[in-house]
Order: structure tokens, then sequence, then C-alpha cells
């Protein structure tokens, strides 16, 4: 039985092979390979029960970032990571003042590609005057104690990780002049949060916008991320605010931020593969491999531009892709943000 691929499906974040079985259209199995630089676009033999397709190496997310004439405005970012957050409202125009984080391979990755205005600090021992004054406060806090696939212990003040948005609030109430709006960003978990979430706003002065649930795959990034963004309005601003909405319209293919050339290191050996695909021996698979996506295309996958640069190992790149805020979606956002408010 020979089978004809034909092109991409993209459906519910996973890529399939399209193709057609004795001329009927079908779907490949649920694994996904990629076919290296160089190899023909024959089909594989029937020995093998998946079908690999040649992938289309797009430059839609390279060398793509342009950048919005500044806006005058200013944020401070807490919890700042990699900075995907922050690239966003750079992009649309504000100037980061201050930016802060307790990881001190973040803070490397983050002064070596956006400024030297980030500090290595714990957000609990920080003072309402250590903190400049801004239009806006950005903080993606620990998503650790309220994640699914996380601890699950709660945004517990002073005792979890989470809880660190306590302190968030603590500076709020300590600094001489509050910011117009605050924006905070976590996972799905912490919708069971927000009647909390909207008491602590209002204690410090501000009106919780209804949470916002964005899918990072509407904005024109192949992947499948749910995130909900907080934003607060300081009560004396009195202005209402609406998020952008996504579209559905685009969505984007995996292939699209993938490479042609990829280290040997991000291969999976051969007999890993066979057992993947389905055949022991690994017979008619000397050609083809399945591999794990590269540091840089961890980063593609979040929008960071191809200007960002490693500089730590491979390990704490993925975390710090991994814990990053999708720059597409802060730029929305921010677009948004500076439009209304």
């Amino acid at each position: 039985m020979v089978r004809e691929i034909v092109g991409w499906v993209n459906r519910e974040d996973r890529l399939f092979a399209k193709q057609i079985t004795n001329g009927v259209a079908g779907t490949a199995g649920e694994h996904v390979y990629f076919k290296p630089q160089g190899v023909a676009d024959a089909v594989m033999a029937t020995r093998v029960s998946k079908c690999i397709l040649p992938i289309d190496f797009k430059s839609e997310f390279k060398d793509t970032w342009t950048m919005d004439a500044p806006n005058g405005k200013k944020v401070n970012s807490f919890f700042c990571g990699a900075g995907g957050f922050d690239l966003g409202f750079i992009r649309a125009g504000y100037d980061v003042a201050g930016a802060w984080d307790f990881d001190e391979y973040a803070v490397q990755s983050y002064r070596h590609n956006i400024g030297d205005h980030v500090q290595k600090a714990d957000v609990s021992k920080m003072k309402g005057e250590d903190i400049p004054k801004t239009n806006g406060w950005l903080f993606g806090f620990p998503c650790q104690d309220i994640s699914s696939a996380g601890r699950q212990s709660g945004m517990i003040k002073g005792v979890t990780r989470s809880g660190l948005f306590y302190e968030v609030m603590r500076l709020l109430g300590e600094v001489e002049e509050k910011p117009e709006w605050i924006l905070a960003e976590n996972v799905k978990g912490v919708s069971k949060l927000s009647s909390i979430i909207q008491e602590e706003y209002s204690k410090v002065g501000y009106t919780l916008v209804s949470p916002q649930l964005y899918n990072t795959k509407f904005w024109r990034l192949p992947q499948k991320r749910e995130r909900y963004f907080l934003l607060g309005i300081r009560k004396d601003v009195r202005k209402s605010f609406n998020f952008p909405e996504q579209s559905t319209e685009f969505i984007p293919e995996l292939g699209s931020v993938l490479e042609t050339e990829v280290d040997k290191k991000y291969h999976i050996n051969a007999q890993k593969s066979a057992e993947i695909i389905g055949h022991a021996d690994g017979c008619d698979l000397t050609k083809y491999y399945v591999r794990k996506l590269t540091p840089r295309e961890f980063a593609r996958l979040q929008g960071f531009p191809e200007s960002y640069e490693q500089v730590v190992s491979d390990s704490q790149f993925y975390k710090q892709m991994g814990n990053a805020v999708s720059v597409n979606v802060a730029y929305a956002i921010a677009k948004a943000i500076d439009d209304q408010l």
C-alpha cells in the first residue's frame, strides 16, 4: 500500500501528515516526525506504519519583528524571567523602568538581551522606595502551586511560591504613587482564585477587569498554551477596558519554527526512534529520525525574536522559555492598554 504525502494538517496543537491512501484522504497516526534536510520527498515503505512529511521550513517567524514607535509610557516588571512579558510591551512602544527576578540565570539572559535595568532580587525583601514610578506593573507571578501539573498547594501568603502575589500587593501599598494599572499572568488554575485576587486588588485601590483567558495558538504561534491575564485599573482612573479578541482565522504550523539543520545532540537515537515509530528492529529508518525541539525553536514557539541570544545552558534556556509569557500575546495586550488607558 503506497501513501502519498500531500501536506500538513494542524489540529488541536498537533501536526499530522495529510496523506492519500489508495486515493482516499486520511491522516497519519498520533506521532510527529521530522524529515532531515536533503532527504528526498519519497513516501516511506509500507513496512513503516507512520508517514513522514517533508516540512515546509517557512521564514514566517524569523526576522519579522517590527517595533512600534515609543509611546512615552513606562512599566515595571516583577518575576520578569527571560523577559517575554517585557518584550511584548517594549515592542508596543513601552519602556521598562525596572525588572526583577530571583533566578540568576534568567537575570543573565534578560540583561544580555534586553537591558541592564534588570536586578536579581527577592520580591519579599523589596521596599516601595526601591520601585520607580511607572504607568503600569507587570507580574507573571509563580504558578507552581496553582498549576495542575504542580504542587497545587495554593496561593498562601508567606508560605507558597504562588503566595508571592501578596508581596506585589504589599509593594503597591508602599509606593508613593501607584501605577494606573497592574497586569498579572498565570495558568488556568488561577481562575479558581479570581475572587481572592479581586478582593486583594480592591484593597490596594484597583478594580479587576474580568479575567481574560488566551490561547497562544490564536496569536500566530504554533502551540496550545492557555493563560489567564488579570488586569486591574486604579479606581480613580475611571476607564473601561476591552481585551483584544483572539483570531481563529490563521493558526500557524509547527514547521514554521523548525530549523533545517540541527545538532545531533537533539536527535533521539535510532533504536528509540524505531520504538516510537513502531519498528523495534529499526528497518528502513536510516534516513529518518525523531528529535526534540532545539532551544531556538522553543524560543520561536514563544514569539521571541531571532536576535534573542542564548547565553545559558540548554536546560536553563528551556526552563526560561517554558516559564515565559508568550511575546505575541503580551504585545496584543500592550497595544490595547496603550489605546484605551
